[in-house]
């Protein structure tokens, strides 16, 4: 609320109000009664505000780049490219971005071996081994196309060699 001259009275409701303050204050006084609690308070708001920051920041962070597990600046400051990220953070740029910049090459070489994990997961698994839909393992795979093509190579083989060498070569 605020002291209103014109009414008399505080805020918005200067009648409830009338007759509570008729004086204001003089300045030194205020500051004398007021003075130390408010910077006081100014500084626990600046805290909290940079605290929220600061959890913000770290959050789009993990968002961004979920295989650093970075949870707090002391442990991004614990590196050498932690360091370089924070510098670039203090400098104006997102840390999100600045952790990017700082850590690219550990960043594009983790993704290159994630990416050759994959493959050779991918390669090491037996899904590329599994019977054609339809097939019930007993039948011929070799398809009627394929058959034709191999009969005009090899027009005294019978079915059973066509398939047989058509295996090999695949």
């Amino acid at each position: 609320m605020y002291y209103n001259q014109k009414n008399e009275g505080y805020g918005t409701f200067p009648k409830q109000a009338n007759g509570l303050m008729t004086e204001r204050l003089p300045q030194e006084e205020w500051q004398e009664a007021y003075g130390q609690e408010i910077p006081m308070m100014q500084e626990e708001m600046q805290r909290e505000q940079m605290q929220q920051f600061i959890m913000q920041s770290l959050h789009k962070l993990r968002q961004m780049y979920p295989e650093s597990n970075i949870t707090s600046l002391e442990e991004l400051a614990a590196t050498p490219e932690g360091q370089q990220a924070l510098e670039y953070w203090s400098k104006g740029i997102p840390l999100e971005q600045a952790y990017g910049a700082a850590f690219s090459h550990m960043i594009a070489e983790n993704r290159s071996k994630a990416a050759r994990q994959q493959a050779m997961n991918a390669s090491n698994s037996k899904g590329h081994i599994a019977q054609p839909h339809g097939s019930s393992g007993g039948g011929s795979l070799m398809g009627a196309e394929d058959k034709a093509i191999w009969r005009e190579f090899f027009p005294k083989a019978t079915d059973a060699q066509l398939e047989a060498k058509w295996k090999k070569t695949r």
